[in-house]
């Protein structure tokens, strides 16, 4: 993830005078809070692995943060490379992925739009969440995808998932989707179901592999993978 980082350091500067468009294949994947978005993902990317040899990377908030914890001493390292203007972006990244993750900050969301974009741009990944989809949206070689479920449904899911009561992962699932909903709505202006996708998929009714390997079968459709 370092590398990844000074990656986009490094060309956040020339894509803030020119927005580059991806020709790259890349997929965003929305969705409801409880949908099993990481299980179908590592799914698709199992999937891409015995079919292609180009590396797929899933990009997400977890990721993010995982990588953040084990970070000192690379971000130590970050920081030396980085002269002292520019050290400051590497810190709004973080904030990006943060508490703060939510709240109307502009420099925030500009930072987040930046990265999304950088990876999107890059080709080969499956963005999960972070207003994928809108950011991307005018970039050409995006498959983009959509999770839903009965609320029900998704109480239970997360309520088995994360081992809470129903009262619980009742309102982290209705908490989690109105942050969600505000997170799109500050980028695009829109609601979600304003929002078009090119596939949504009922969690509930379909198996995660059912939906993986109808993602991967338009995307071979699409030359997505070769």
């Amino acid at each position: 993830m370092a590398i990844d980082l000074i990656q986009y350091l490094n060309q956040r500067k020339e894509e803030e005078k020119s927005i580059k468009k991806s020709k790259l294949p890349f997929v965003t994947l929305s969705r409801e809070a409880g949908c099993n978005s990481m299980n179908i993902v590592r799914e698709l990317q199992f999937l891409i692995k015995n079919t292609s040899k180009v590396k797929w990377n899933i990009f997400n908030k977890e990721i993010v943060e995982k990588e953040a914890k084990l970070l000192d001493i690379d971000l130590m390292q970050v920081r030396r490379i980085l002269d002292a203007n520019r050290r400051g972006h590497l810190d709004e990244i973080l904030r990006a992925f943060g508490s703060r993750y939510y709240k109307s900050d502009r420099s925030i969301r500009n930072t987040l739009r930046n990265l999304v974009s950088t990876f999107a741009q890059e080709g080969n990944v499956i963005i999960v969440g972070r207003a994928g989809a809108i950011i991307t949206a005018g970039m050409s070689g995006g498959l983009h995808i959509r999770l839903v479920a009965p609320i029900e449904w998704r109480i239970k899911n997360i309520q088995r998932q994360k081992d809470l009561t129903e009262a619980q992962a009742n309102e982290y699932v209705k908490t989690t989707d109105e942050q969600r909903s505000k997170l799109l709505y500050e980028f695009s202006k829109k609601q979600i179901c304003e929002i078009h996708f090119d596939m949504v998929f009922n969690n509930a009714s379909l198996t995660d592999i059912e939906i993986a390997s109808m993602i991967f079968g338009l995307m071979k459709q699409r030359n997505m993978v070769p």
